[in-house]
């Protein structure tokens, strides 16, 4: 599954990452890569998280076209973070199948 995350740089600042279709999950980093691992990071410990309280993960990917018309993205570039469907199940093992991959 793929999940889309929009990335902004502005000059002198470091990179900020959102994940639209997971509320309030945003993150940053130095480099891009850096910023892009610390989503999915983020985006492993919110999981986890829910899987610890016992909650249902539900993850609906929205349309990068429906995204990218918005206009509180409007100058961000936009990459996936690949998710495993095993990582929504409750299973230790599975909190690594996260990756991030440029649009």
């Amino acid at each position: 599954m793929k999940i889309p995350v929009v990335v902004f740089k502005d000059e002198g600042s470091v990179f900020g990452t959102c994940v639209p279709d997971i509320r309030g999950l945003h993150s940053c980093g130095r480099t891009l890569d850096e910023a892009l691992q610390n989503t999915c990071e983020a985006l492993r410990n919110h999981i986890e998280l829910l899987l610890e309280m016992g909650e249902e993960v539900e993850v609906h990917p929205s349309p990068l076209r429906d995204l990218q018309s918005r206009s509180d993205y409007a100058g961000g570039t936009w990459h996936f973070l690949h998710i495993e469907p095993a990582l929504l199940l409750p299973q230790p093992a599975a909190a690594s199948s996260l990756s991030s991959k440029p649009v």
